[in-house]
Parts: C-alpha cells; structure tokens; sequence
C-alpha cells in the first residue's frame, strides 16, 4: 500500500507536471500568434474594434483556453480512467448489480446535454461583459486627465459600476447554473449508489452475494462520485473555453484590408495620383475627391487648406494606412498596390501631429525606427529638430523616462520627438503632417530652417495649415472640401487673390499682432 501510494504521487506529480505545463506552452504559442497576426492588420481594424476588448481577448480568453488544455484535460483523464478501472471491477464482482446501480445514469446524460448548453451561452455572455469592461478601464484610465478637467471622476465611476454589475451578473448566472449542475450530478450519483445498498443488500440475505463483495462493490461505486460530479467541473470548463475560443477565433479570422503586392524592390521617391478619390467607411462624401499630382525625387511639396480638407488623408494613403476608392498611386512607377507594404514603407518617414511617444526613455522614443542607433545620432536628431533646449532642462536628457505617450512632455516637445525620430531614419520620402502645429510660429520657423539642407537631399511632403510652413515648397497644392482648388509656387499663390492668399494675410496679420503684444 505504501509503494502504491508513492508510485500515486510520482505519476500524479508527472502528470501534473505535463499537462500543466503543455497547456502554458500552448497559451505562449497561441498569444505569440495572436500578437503577429493582430500586428498585421489595418487601421481600419483598430478604429471599429476597442484597445481593451483587445486585451481581454489576451488574458481572460487566452486563461480560458489554457484551463481546457490544462487543467480540464487533467480531470477528464482521470475521470476517464477511474470510470474504466471502476466500472470494470464492478461487473467483475455481478454484473447484474452493476446495470441496477447505473439506473440513474441515462438522467446524467440528459442533464449533462441541458446544462452544458445553457453553461456555453451563459459563459460567452461573461467573455463579452469581460471584454466591455477591460474596454471601459483601458479607455477611462487613458483619459485620466480630460476625466479629471471636467470632473467626470463620479460619473465615470458610476458607469463602471454598472458594467461591473452586469459583468458580476453574467459570473453569478454561470455560478448558479453550474451550482446547479454540480448538485443534479452529485444527487443522481448518490441515487445510484442508494439503489446499488438496496439491492445488494438484498442480494446478501439471499446468498448470492458476499458482505465483502457488496462492500468492495460500494467502494468502487462511490469511486464514481467525484468523476460524475466533476464532470460539472469539466463541462464548466470546456463551455468557458468554447466561448473563448469563439472570441480568439473570430479575431484571428479578421484579415487586413489592405494587403501588400508582389514587387519588394526598394523604390525610389516618386510620388503621382492619378484622379485619387477617397471616402471613409460610413462617411456620406469623400475626404479626397479626383486628385492629381505628381512629386518628383528630391523635391518637396507643400499642401495646405482648412480644418477637414483631407490633407491628412492625403499622406496616409500614401503609407496605405487606405487605399483609394478610385484612381491610382504611383510610387516610382508603379501602381502602389503592386508594391509590397515594408518595400513602401521601408523609404518614408512620418511625423504626424499626433505624436504618440512610448512609456520608455526619450532616447529610445526617437530611436525606435532604429533600434541599434548610436547615441550620437540620436543626439543629431534631437538637435535638428531644436529640442536641445529643452534637453538641457530634463534630468537626464535623453535617457529622461516619459510617462504614458509622453505626458511629461508638452504637446510642442512630443512633436518635436516625433520629428527627430522621422529624421534619425535618413528617409528618401520625408512625410510631415502639421509636425509642427503645436509650436509657436518663430520656433516654427526655425525648425524649417534647419530642415532645409535635409530636405534638399530627399523628397518631402509638408502638410501644414500654416503657410510659414510650405513657403519654401517647390510646388504648393491648396486643398479645400477634398479638392484641389489652387496650386503653384508661393509667391503666385500669395498674389492671386485666392483660398491660399486669404490664408496668407490672415496669418501674416496674426503675427504681427501676436508680436507686437
């Protein structure tokens, strides 16, 4: 009894050991590939789907998962096994008594079948109260400081709650009904084992079988206890996991929209639109409506215009963060759709306005294109983009840590980040979207300054609503409503009396008297 207790504890700490730790390697595989493939996608994706239904799907769903190939694998072997040995033994003592004790079992099945449906519809319920909720936090807690400017803090806490109690509703929903599942299989197991004493015992006073074999028959019956009220347990299991696997499945079944072409050849920095129309999913008019141009290597083009005139849109379709709706993009030639995505995006860099900085140094933020930059280089960067300045009041310069997207910095230092990181790329094609609109109009000023020998060397694209920005463009298009309504070369823009020229005065005019208070 010794020895077989001990060999017990080997081969239960083996298959412990086993199970338990093939399931976390299939839940590190399965979160590596989820992470790839949700790496893949567009844009587009990102703007229908929320950060923290994203993030539920690689925790709780992912735990789900790995509890079925885990533990759930761990109790439906051994149920499996302790059923087999039992119900062997027990016809081997009378089988007759054994078709008596297993009266009651056909009942499991059909409760098993009940439950385990209403278990798996009860369970997705809670994947998705989850997803709502991570949702809710990720988004609140990002906007902590708009939440806190309008004293949203008891309103926003209140919202929570009720999501909380409607995720603590769904749980207490598959509490109660798994409560009740566990208890029907307990009560029919133990029915079983009541008509197996009755009948036995019977079978006792009339001599057809021993005291011994009805208590070693008992024994055995009551082994199928725990597996039949485990199997409770297992089902639980197995219809969380189903709902996860429903989530995780539907996720991985989401393919990008915008998918590269065949050519890798590194292009060289030629830009043409070809009649380019574009509109946004759900929007009734385009943002980009029979655009035309054409920007040749090493030159620059300025584009300027109004709030909400698609200048934006303009450089994304560029990355192919979209395509167009109608007309084609050129890139050295060819249709940029034939190009593969890194081979196109591999010669741009891009600053846009809204910078985005990671919780990391300010060292590694500007370096992030190019990891194993020198500091040296980094240093250049900064410097073209005057941040030396500023460098020179952070505690440790460029090793300074930023706090989430970079609040410790002002929106004018983020900016200016986000273009020494462009920079430190070397790019051929130079894409700057109002790079610069969170500075004064002189630091402004400068910065173009500086920039001027670097953008000689490369093609660039400045998109600005400032025409201090765009002055020294060798062409300017002027975009108003999605349209081209002007282009040409400042100084007969600013004399021809149009969109471009109002803007021009209206500007002039702001700085003069910005500078004389």
């Amino acid at each position: 009894m010794v020895g077989a207790a001990a060999l017990g504890a080997v081969f239960l700490y083996l298959q412990r050991w086993l199970l338990i730790g093939c399931s976390r390697r299939i839940e590190y595989d399965l979160r590596n590939d989820l992470f790839r493939h949700v790496q893949r996608l567009d844009v587009s994706f990102f703007g229908r789907t929320r950060a923290g239904d994203l993030m539920a799907r690689f925790t709780n769903d992912l735990g789900a998962l790995r509890d079925v190939v885990g533990p759930g694998l761990m109790y439906a072997f051994s149920m499996t096994v302790t059923l087999a040995l039992s119900i062997a033994l027990m016809i081997a003592i009378d089988a007759r008594l054994t078709l008596i004790a297993f009266a009651p079992y056909p009942l499991i099945s059909l409760v098993t079948f009940f439950f385990s449906r209403a278990l798996h519809t009860r369970s997705r319920r809670v994947q998705d109260a989850f997803g709502l909720l991570s949702a809710r936090v990720q988004e609140d807690l990002a906007g902590t400081r708009v939440l806190r400017a309008y004293a949203q803090e008891d309103s926003r806490a209140l919202a929570f709650r009720e999501l909380n109690e409607e995720y603590l509703a769904a749980n207490m929903a598959v509490a109660r009904l798994r409560g009740l599942f566990i208890a029907a299989m307990g009560a029919l197991a133990g029915s079983g084992l009541a008509i197996a004493l009755l009948a036995g015992g019977r079978m006792v006073m009339e001599g057809r079988l021993s005291l011994g074999g009805l208590v070693a028959f008992s024994a055995y019956l009551a082994e199928l206890t725990w597996p039949v009220v485990a199997v409770g347990f297992v089902i639980g299991m197995l219809q969380r996991g189903a709902g996860a696997a429903a989530r995780i499945d539907g996720l991985l079944a989401a393919r990008p929209e915008i998918a590269g072409g065949p050519v890798t050849a590194r292009p060289r920095p030629r830009i043409e639109f070809e009649r380019v129309s574009f509109r946004y999913p759900g929007a009734r008019v385009d943002a980009l409506l029979d655009i035309s141009f054409r920007v040749g290597a090493g030159r620059t083009l300025g584009v300027v215009g109004r709030t909400g005139s698609g200048k934006s849109t303009l450089l994304k379709l560029i990355l192919r963060l979209h395509d167009p709706s109608a007309g084609r993009i050129l890139l050295d030639g060819l249709d940029l759709r034939e190009r593969s995505l890194s081979a196109a995006r591999a010669i741009a860099g891009y600053a846009p306005q809204d910078a985005f900085l990671f919780s990391r140094s300010l060292c590694e933020n500007i370096a992030y294109g190019v990891p194993d930059a020198d500091p040296d280089s980094v240093a250049r960067a900064a410097s073209r983009a005057l941040l030396d300045d500023d460098l020179a009041h952070m505690p440790r310069g460029l090793a300074t840590l930023l706090g989430e997207r970079g609040v410790t910095l002002s929106g004018g230092q983020r900016q200016r980040a986000s273009l020494a990181r462009a920079l430190l790329l070397e790019p051929d094609l130079l894409l700057l979207d109002d790079t610069l609109s969170s500075v004064d109009a002189g630091t402004e000023a400068a910065i173009v300054r500086e920039l001027l020998p670097f953008m000689a060397e490369r093609t660039t694209i400045i998109v600005s609503h400032r025409i201090s920005a765009v002055q020294a463009a060798d062409h300017i298009l002027v975009l108003d409503d999605g349209r081209v309504v002007e282009e040409g070369h400042h100084s007969a823009l600013a004399a021809g009396g149009g969109l471009y020229a109002r803007l021009h005065e209206r500007q002039r005019l702001a700085a003069e008297i910005e500078g004389a208070g």
